[in-house]
């Protein structure tokens, strides 16, 4: 619109003196671009718009077996490439402007969808090792506890630390396609330790609180039945 709102101006004043001629040109074409600019400004707000929600998407239904990281790392490249691509073909160089501050503001809010996925996937991941390990360690150690031999305590330690280095271990397994810090990984590893040791330590309260119900019930078996099992026959 630029070149040819300039090209019918040069046409027009061929033949007009050279500084009036290229004095009226620079007006001219200031007050186009006075008026361009927002539709300019709007075309790259579009773009990035149109970028961001196909980035958006693609992270979404991503089954990138490569992991979430490399997922992030491919559709930004590729949303990029794309915006840059469309913002190309509204270009002026006539007008000189930069798509620079816009393409700016596409990484940042991409980077911050991708931060706020990635936490929201790793939160569930955790979550989901909590639950099986509860699983895992709820009904054994709950018969270990009711069985109460004198190396009970050594058989839920021994329990406990299979079930949370078999869980840390697939854990690791599974958040490597995030590509975490090292401290963040082992943050997220302690955790789930801690999460063990909490499940162990809730229901030995638990068991513990039955104690006075359990010592009853002993009681009454043993004081009605005899060593056979029998019911015991009292006489006056």
């Amino acid at each position: 619109v630029l070149d040819k709102l300039l090209l019918g101006y040069d046409n027009e004043t061929t033949f007009f003196d050279e500084v009036v001629r290229t004095s009226k040109r620079q007006m001219m074409l200031e007050k186009a671009l006075d008026i361009v600019n927002p539709a300019y400004q709007a075309v790259l707000g579009h773009h990035r718009s149109i970028a961001f929600n196909r980035f958006k998407q693609n992270l979404e239904v991503s089954v990138d077996t490569n992991g979430f990281a490399t997922s992030v790392h491919h559709y930004t490249e590729a949303c990029m490439a794309e915006f840059d691509q469309r913002c190309e073909d509204a270009h002026s160089q006539i007008a000189g402007w930069s798509s620079l501050k816009t393409q700016e503001k596409l990484q940042r809010d991409i980077e911050a969808h991708a931060a706020a996925v990635r936490a929201e996937k790793l939160a569930k991941i955790a979550d989901n090792f909590e639950k099986h390990l509860e699983n895992s360690l709820v009904e054994p150690i709950a018969s270990l506890l009711d069985a109460s031999t004198p190396s009970t305590w050594q058989a839920i330690r021994k329990l406990l630390a299979q079930e949370i280095e078999l869980a840390t271990s697939d854990l690791s397994v599974v958040i490597s396609g995030f590509q975490l810090e090292k401290e963040e990984e082992l943050k997220m590893i302690r955790k789930l330790g801690e999460t063990g040791r909490n499940i162990v330590e809730k229901k030995a309260k638990e068991e513990a609180s039955q104690a006075l119900i359990r010592i009853k019930n002993r009681f009454n078996i043993v004081f009605s039945h005899d060593s056979d099992s029998m019911p015991r026959v009292w006489t006056g």
